[in-house]
C-alpha cells in the first residue's frame, strides 16, 4: 500500500527471531524505505509492525548515514504515526506519508544544526551516561549499586564515545551523536569496556529516538 502511494523503495528489512515455529512470519519486523534513486545520506520512512496484530502499526522518520551504512531513527521532535490494527487508520497513514517531504526538510535542518554545535568532554560524558541509564535501566544514584557494576558502566560510557572512523573523531554534536548511536546500537569491544548490541526491534527504535532527543536537548 505504501509503495503504491509514494515514490519510496525498500532499503532495509529486519525481523525478530522466533522460538516457536508457528510464529514464523508473524514476528515483529522493521522496514526502512527511502526515496527512489537516492544515494548518500537521506531521510527514510521506518515501518514497525507485527502481522499477528499484537502490536500497533508504527511509522517513524529515520535517517540513513552512508559513511557507516547506519540507519538512525529520529526522536519525538519529528512526530511519528501509530495506529491499532483494529480500526486501522488508513487516512492517517496516507496523511503521514504525504508529510514525508516536509519532515525530511526538518531532519536536514536538525542535522545541520547539530553539526554547528560543539560539545565539551563533560557534555559528551553526560550524554553517554544518560543513554547508558536508559538502555540498561540503570540508576547511578541507587545506593544499592555494586561498585563493580558502576565501574563497568563508566567503562562502557567511555567506550561508547570512541570513534570508528576518522570523520567521526570530532566534537560537534552530530559526530558525537553518531559515535554514541553506532556503538550503543551495534555494540563495541574495546580495552576499556564492552558494549552489548541491541537486537530487540522495540528497544532498537526507542533507544534510537531517545538518543536523538537527548542530543538535541543537550545543545539547546
Amino acid at each position: 500500500m505504501i509503495k503504491q502511494n509514494s515514490d519510496l523503495e525498500v532499503s532495509h528489512y529486519q525481523e525478530a527471531n522466533v522460538r516457536q515455529v508457528e510464529r514464523l512470519g508473524m514476528q515483529p519486523h522493521l522496514v526502512r524505505m527511502r526515496p527512489l534513486n537516492t544515494n548518500g545520506d537521506t531521510p527514510e520512512l521506518v515501518i514497525i509492525n507485527a502481522h499477528d496484530k499484537t502490536r500497533a502499526f508504527r511509522c517513524e522518520i529515520g535517517y540513513f548515514r552512508m559513511a557507516c551504512a547506519n540507519g538512525l531513527i529520529c526522536g519525538n521532535s519529528i512526530a511519528g504515526f501509530k495506529t491499532s490494527h483494529y480500526g486501522f487508520d488508513y487516512e492517517g497513514l496516507l496523511n503521514f506519508i504525504s508529510q514525508f517531504p516536509s519532515k525530511s526538510k526538518e531532519i536536514h535542518e536538525q542535522v545541520e544544526f547539530m553539526k554547528t554545535k560543539d560539545m565539551t568532554l563533560d557534555m559528551q560524558l553526560d550524554l553517554s551516561k544518560n543513554i547508558y541509564q536508559y538502555k540498561y535501566d540503570f540508576d547511578f544514584k541507587d545506593p544499592e549499586n555494586d561498585p563493580i557494576d558502576i565501574q563497568v558502566a563508566i567503562r562502557e560510557m567511555g567506550t561508547a564515545l570512541l570513534p570508528r572512523r576518522t570523520e567521526d573523531n570530532a566534537n560537534d554534536s552530530w559526530s558525537v551523536f553518531n559515535r554514541l548511536q553506532e556503538n550503543y546500537i551495534k555494540g563495541r569491544k574495546a580495552r576499556i569496556g564492552t558494549i552489548r548490541s541491541v537486537k530487540n526491534i522495540r528497544k532498537l527504535v526507542n533507544l534510537n529516538k531517545y538518543m536523538w532527543d537527548q542530543t538535541l536537548t543537550a545543545i539547546n
